[in-house]
């Protein structure tokens, strides 16, 4: 079992089950929440960027990756998860699992009072399983590691002008070619990122913060868009969060090592 701290698994297990209830969305940091609809994305025909590797840490448990377990969660049939009472103590939280050391796809924990008894692909077949509570969280959106790497590439592909420039049809009077665009396939995800050129980020000054990624899974068939923005206000000011999933991105960043603001 991969090494995990006590402190993120306890935070990823609240945020799984709140999120059967609470919506975790979190408002945009200057009161109003980005548009990422693009009007340009349908003119996309960007070239595959070859992405640099990720720098492996230098001391500390071997990075995993993301691994992809074997059989994928059913989608939830009501909501972002369903709960299926056990007769047992034990609760199974089946899902995207992030640990300090990668992100399980459809991967599971397994706990009981404040004893973490599983993490991984194969967490159903421990004797605590049988009797669990089962939460299901079934939908799969790339999870947040991923979708903040992407943003880090394209923001530093974007700065150093390496990537392609695109001319948008709208809000660019003088028909200049500033949009970059980056289009990766990554972790079986194909991505494609870009700035918001929507009326709301310019009126608000965010054309170069605003990151819009759109993304495609054919082999689950998932697909859909994400905003990363700059958080403006709270404890984690500062950092790059996924809009919508800022829970998720709390969690990402005390495990890689970061700390919130005081």
């Amino acid at each position: 079992m991969p090494s995990v701290s006590v402190r993120t698994l306890t935070v990823l297990t609240l945020a799984a089950l709140a999120a059967c209830g609470d919506n975790l969305g979190g408002g945009d940091p200057d009161g109003t929440a980005p548009d990422a609809t693009d009007p340009d994305a349908s003119t996309i025909d960007a070239s595959t960027i070859d992405a640099s590797t990720t720098d492996a840490p230098v001391d500390g448990p071997p990075d995993i990756g993301t691994v992809q377990c074997p059989t994928p969660v059913p989608a939830a049939q009501d909501g972002t998860c369903d709960v299926t009472a056990g007769s047992g103590a034990a609760v199974l939280v089946q899902g995207n699992v992030l640990v300090h050391t990668g992100v399980y796809l459809d991967g599971a924990v397994l706990y009981q009072g404040d004893h973490v008894v599983c993490v991984g692909c194969d967490c159903g077949s421990a004797p605590e399983a049988a009797t669990a509570t089962a939460d299901r969280h079934g939908l799969r959106p790339p999870p947040v590691a991923l979708l903040l790497e992407i943003d880090r590439r394209y923001r530093a592909g974007a700065a150093a002008g390496t990537l392609r420039r695109l001319a948008p049809r709208r809000h660019n009077p003088r028909h200049e070619a500033w949009l970059p665009v980056l289009h990766v396939e990554l972790d079986g995800w194909e991505l494609t990122a870009l700035f918001s050129n929507t009326a709301r980020a310019h009126q608000l000054g965010r054309t170069h913060d605003w990151v819009v990624i759109y993304y495609h899974h054919p082999h689950h068939e998932e697909e859909g868009r994400a905003t990363v923005v700059t958080e403006h206000r709270g404890p984690w000011r500062g950092h790059r969060v996924v809009r919508g999933r800022e829970a998720e991105c709390a969690i990402h960043a005390l495990a890689v090592g970061e700390e919130p603001a005081l």
